[in-house]
């Protein structure tokens, strides 16, 4: 799975968040637009719009690579 940053810069933005630092826009590389820090995206807090996040929850639901959890497979059916 890569972790790697997917998010590319676009602008400087006039939003502050509620400690009132300032915010830059994002796009990720599924298409999402989002605000963060840069310090955050740069320090590697921020690699996506949770859309990696998403990606590593599916395939920790996945067991042995083959069933979902609730569903086995016939060769662990006991």
């Amino acid at each position: 799975m890569d972790t790697s940053n997917r998010l590319v810069e676009i602008c400087k933005s006039t939003t502050k968040n509620t400690f009132g630092k300032t915010l830059h826009v994002y796009e990720c590389s599924c298409g999402e637009i989002l605000f963060a820090r840069k310090t955050n995206v740069k320090s590697n807090n921020t690699l996506s719009c949770g859309c990696l996040k998403r990606e590593q929850l599916w395939v920790r639901s996945f067991k042995h690579g083959q069933a979902i959890r609730e569903k086995q497979s016939g060769a662990y059916k006991s």
